[in-house]
């Protein structure tokens, strides 16, 4: 039986990799004393696959049950409009209302103390679902802790209020007291189970700002908020004694955003007994000014590179905050294809920018497709624009939509994301054009990262027959769902051989 469980889902619905938040809350947990049991890709349970686990692993002494909103969306459509926008924030579980009321009121009749919190980046400050007790914003490493010992101890539960709804809103969200550059990750067999790839922070924060980016903590200064080269190395040797994982997905919003750091990481990889792989958001414009650092990525064991290009339109770009010159930039990526044919390199691209007509996107995307920049991969979204009140973090474009040529349509208020027009273009043209522009997404690079984290299949197998492999059939009708119920019959068998739990 568990103090704590939380509901997670995967980071893409045909990927394998743990989506972090709810393991970095897990982990908190454990160190304070708390057993906790993280059930991932919850969209995939049917309601009495769930009883099942939950008969398990709910008892007299369980408090809390958490739900992960950042990933739901991937697998409902019930609640979108025409435009493919979610409308309601306040849905926890993929399945829907219904099978979320049925899955609480089993929880409720199992032991009527428990409690639920939400967060994720869905998780805000209007949230209002009835079924829903405590709502953490932000990062929640320490307000989980908090929460829980709230619960259990009758502790002041720090950093809270009501909202208008009854629910009662923590918000500690950017967790100050957390000293991350010291805290270790320690992954359980019941959070990994039959994962081969996990999710990594090694950095926290971003030196940048861009103006579309609503992530926290942009503009921290060089060095902040990074991993002990001592916790890193620990905790990469253990998940490959433990587990044999050695494929990573770098959480860090720009690893490569200082050459000591990633010299340290060097020296760090080069302990371990092994050589690990990993996939990682690059800066391309610091490739082109650092160039000594392509090969020091390459030597740390970065097999895929996500750059954040966003347009390859002057103008676009300068607004955002990414004016570097956009040839050296694909001279850069010529260059790695050349001399680095085991790396790949995406990126997506943003339709809406300022300034940005749609006859320039598809002029990018002509490029794209005839080789001119070679990129494995690319993939197209419209811009977002946060409606206040609905998020927890917001862009700087999404705070000041009229200084940036951009008016509000005047949506639903349950709606995320604003229905923005402006001088050039509307949300509704913007997303036709990604869907116009879908059947060139390259498929090469894209998937040939989601396909190792099975586990299955080594990189430098993948590059030398990615020709050859049709993705879309073996990721859907035999790996996903051979991997899903792997999952589900694995966590239930470790769940019934934990007999240490209260």
């Amino acid at each position: 039986m568990y103090h704590a469980i939380i509901f997670t889902d995967c980071w893409n619905p045909l990927g394998s990799v743990p989506a972090i938040g709810a393991y970095k809350c897990a982990h908190s947990l454990r160190k304070n004393g708390y057993s906790c049991l993280v059930i991932n890709h919850i969209g995939e349970f049917e309601l009495d696959e769930l009883i099942k686990l939950l008969d398990l692993a709910i008892g007299n002494d369980t408090s809390l049950i958490g739900f992960s909103t950042t990933f739901i969306s991937n697998k409902i459509d019930m609640n979108s409009d025409k435009s493919g926008y979610i409308k309601s924030n306040n849905i926890v579980l993929p399945q829907g209302i219904e099978f979320e009321k049925k899955l609480i009121q089993y929880i409720q009749n199992k032991n009527q103390n428990i409690k639920t919190v939400v967060g994720g980046t869905k998780a805000n400050a209007n949230y209002s679902n009835k079924n829903i007790d405590y709502v953490c914003l932000g990062y929640s490493e320490v307000s989980i802790v908090n929460l829980m010992d709230h619960l259990v101890k009758g502790v002041n539960l720090d950093k809270s209020h009501k909202n208008i709804f009854g629910r009662i809103i923590i918000d500690d969200r950017f967790a100050d007291s957390y000293e991350f550059s010291k805290e270790d990750m320690i992954w359980l067999d019941t959070d990994v189970v039959n994962h081969k790839c996990l999710p990594i922070e090694i950095g926290r924060g971003c030196i940048f700002q861009c103006k579309f980016c609503s992530y926290p903590m942009v503009g921290k200064k060089n060095m902040d908020y990074v991993k002990s080269t001592t916790c890193l190395q620990h905790e990469l040797q253990r998940n490959y004694d433990m587990f044999g994982v050695k494929n990573y997905l770098i959480m860090d919003d720009t690893f490569n955003d200082n050459v000591e750091k990633l010299k340290q990481i060097e020296l760090t990889i080069s302990k371990l007994t092994f050589q690990p792989e990993f996939w990682a958001y690059i800066r391309i414009d610091l490739l082109c000014t650092k160039p000594e650092t392509l090969d020091l990525l390459y030597r740390i064991g970065v097999r895929a590179m996500q750059f954040g290009i966003e347009t390859m339109h002057p103008g676009a770009a300068k607004s955002i905050g990414k004016g570097f010159d956009r040839d050296k930039i694909v001279a850069k990526i010529n260059e790695i294809a050349d001399r680095y044919p085991d790396v790949h390199t995406g990126s997506g691209f943003i339709i809406g920018l300022p300034g940005e007509t749609a006859d320039d996107s598809r002029e990018t995307f002509k490029k794209l497709m005839a080789g001119e920049i070679r990129l494995s991969y690319w993939n197209w979204q419209p811009l977002y624009l946060e409606r206040p009140g609905t998020v927890t973090y917001t862009s700087e474009f999404g705070r000041n939509i009229e200084k940036y040529g951009y008016v509000d349509q005047g949506t639903s208020n349950h709606d995320q994301y604003i229905d923005w027009k402006s001088p050039i273009m509307t949300r509704d043209q913007a997303l036709s054009l990604c869907k116009e522009f879908e059947h060139g997404r390259r498929v090469r690079g894209g998937q040939l990262m989601t396909l190792t984290t099975y586990g299955i299949f080594e990189w430098k197998d993948l590059i030398k027959n990615s020709e050859k492999i049709t993705y879309s059939e073996l990721l859907k009708n035999h790996l996903a769902p051979k991997f899903i119920q792997t999952y589900k019959q694995k966590l239930l068998e470790l769940i019934v051989d934990k007999s240490e739990f209260v």
